[in-house]
């Protein structure tokens, strides 16, 4: 059933379980910031 599941919203990530990727999460669950003048600054 796990395996199965696609696209699932959550709170840190959108998640597509596989046999292959078994955490469920892919690139777009990871962001790259930069703390800049005691403010997050989203890196592109």
């Amino acid at each position: 059933a796990m395996t199965s599941t696609k696209e699932l919203v959550g709170t840190h990530a959108v998640y597509n379980f596989h046999l292959g990727r078994p955490f469920g999460t892919d690139e777009r669950s990871r962001v790259m910031v930069k703390l800049e003048k005691g403010n997050w600054q989203l890196m592109p």
